[in-house]
């Protein structure tokens, strides 16, 4: 910004959207906007200051934050409680977009996931032939739980409760779990 084209006034009402443009993103977790944005005020005398203590505040917070999601994805990884892992990888992604620890992690958990997946829906399709729906039905809810999008295990499903998959919605009850049930019915 070049600060010889703006008179006083003007200076101050510009450092005022900057300061709370960074404000708007910060509350948002739009960090990367609010670092931006208070950078921009940092360059005028008039916002300065607090300009500083907001991009001081916001770097500890966010490296406060990274380290805790990338703490908790490890430990849900040990745990094997793969979507856990999956959902701190991306969290500390979101704060540290090119953390290498982070991008490998999300890595190794998204293909953990895609393998188990693939032997639930595996088992899920021999319990099916051998006439074991129950046990194909929670072959196929264990790898829907991990992969919500599965078009095997969500095939199978369709076939074992007979509805189509546009008349199933899921409800979420407790984060990564679902549940199929039918829409309700309007009276009248």
């Amino acid at each position: 910004t070049d600060l010889r084209k703006h008179t006083k006034a003007n200076i101050g009402k510009l450092v005022g959207r900057y300061l709370s443009a960074g404000n708007t993103a910060f509350k948002r977790r739009d960090y990367d906007t609010a670092e931006r944005e208070w950078s921009k005020a940092a360059e005028f005398r008039q916002g300065r200051v607090k300009a500083k203590a907001n991009l001081a505040k916001l770097h500890k917070i966010t490296g406060n934050q990274f380290r805790k999601d990338l703490a908790s994805a490890k430990a849900a990884l040990k745990k094997h409680d793969y979507v856990n892992a999956r959902n701190a990888f991306r969290r500390a992604l979101g704060v540290e977009p090119n953390n290498v620890d982070a991008k490998n992690g999300l890595t190794q958990v998204n293909t953990l996931i895609s393998d188990k997946v693939k032997k639930y829906v595996d088992t899920g399709r021999r319990r099916f032939e051998d006439g074991d729906k129950k046990g194909a039905r929670g072959s196929f809810d264990a790898a829907l739980k991990l992969d919500p999008t599965n078009a095997d295990a969500n095939s199978y499903i369709t076939r074992l409760t007979g509805t189509e998959p546009h008349a199933r919605r899921r409800v979420r009850q407790v984060p990564g779990a679902l549940v199929h049930r039918l829409p309700r019915r309007r009276l009248g």
